[in-house]
């Protein structure tokens, strides 16, 4: 299986991860041991503009920043394949929801999510909070 994580499961996967249910923690682990995990662009992006707005702190980010390089999860690009997919369908998602969606769908991953999305184009795990 391959997964892409989306940016708040990522963020609670590294900062929180008691706050996620054991299997689906499990699950995720398992996935990224065997070089399955994926981390789209627009999610380092995301936490990025997190950390100026004073959401996020810099030893979060950093914390995330060290488990990328020991883990090395490939790092999936915004690229024009991703950006003419994104659904009009979609317009009410934010953009950072709108290339997770369409890197999914264009890579053939499951999007690792707490989000319940109704988008049938693209296959999800649905991840659970304790």
């Amino acid at each position: 299986m391959k997964l892409l994580l989306d940016t708040e499961v990522l963020y609670v996967m590294l900062t929180q991860s008691s706050m996620v249910l054991d299997h689906h923690r499990e699950q995720i682990q398992e996935v990224a041991a065997n070089g399955g995990l994926r981390i789209s662009v627009a999610s380092l992006l995301q936490l990025r503009e997190a950390k100026q707005e004073g959401l996020i702190g810099a030893t979060h980010l950093d914390a995330i920043d060290d488990w990328m390089k020991s883990h090395t999860p490939q790092i999936v690009p915004i690229d024009v394949r991703v950006l003419a997919s994104m659904s009009r369908t979609w317009d009410n998602e934010s953009v950072a929801d709108r290339l997770l969606l369409a890197t999914a769908r264009c890579e053939d991953l499951r999007l690792a999510t707490f989000r319940e999305f109704s988008y049938p184009q693209v296959e999800y795990f649905l991840v659970k909070r304790q």
